[in-house]
């Protein structure tokens, strides 16, 4: 009896086994790495957003933090900012394919794969269904393209107010400098209708 039920924990065990084991470690410069990249001394990263992002804000100011995530968790920071204690942060959003194509492959040249960080896999894998994902793809376009038709509006703004205090500067010279030439004409034709009526009384 004692055989028997021994047996049935060791079948047990190796049968919930696989389901307890979900950790799994991913390392920073991996494909799947999502979380905190230092950017200094690596080409300037490319960003989601120009502006940086804050869900909470506190009298302590913090300096910025750089994060990769996957596009969900941009459009619904707020959600997920606690995993990676950035709620209280300015955070910018790094581009994937910067982080793929110049951060990754720099970083593992350097330190190989010394630092890495831990998240919990879900037990079961979520199908998120085409039509949703392509709805948020076109969104995050969209988001993008907005702030950077807004960022060059700005410009445009700008060298307009530009064109128009040099235009302004130069007709304010030109206004001083008609004037200036006005009143020499004007002492002149004073002195000279001097000198005639000095010759005429004579």
């Amino acid at each position: 009896m004692k055989r028997s039920h021994l047996a049935i924990l060791a079948a047990l065990a190796l049968v919930t086994a696989p389901a307890l084991a979900t950790t799994v470690t991913v390392h920073i410069g991996d494909p799947g790495y999502y979380g905190p990249v230092t950017v200094a001394g690596y080409p300037q990263p490319q960003l989601v957003y120009t502006e940086p992002v804050i869900i909470q804000r506190v009298q302590v100011v913090h300096e910025p933090v750089y994060i990769r995530v996957p596009v969900a968790q941009q459009q619904n920071w707020s959600t997920y900012c606690g995993r990676y204690n950035a709620c209280n942060r300015p955070v910018y959003f790094v581009e994937d394919t910067w982080y793929r194509d110049v951060y990754a492959p720099q970083y593992r040249q350097r330190y190989g794969r010394t630092q890495s960080t831990t998240y919990q896999q879900p037990s079961t894998t979520y199908q998120q269904p085409s039509t949703t994902y392509q709805q948020r793809s076109t969104t995050y376009e969209q988001q993008r393209l907005a702030t950077k038709q807004a960022e060059l509006n700005r410009k445009m703004d700008r060298e307009q107010e530009k064109v128009a205090e040099k235009t302004r500067k130069e007709q304010q010279k030109l206004a001083e400098k008609t004037e200036k030439e006005q009143e020499k004409l004007a002492k002149k034709a004073e002195k000279e209708q001097k000198k005639l009526d000095k010759k005429n009384h004579g």
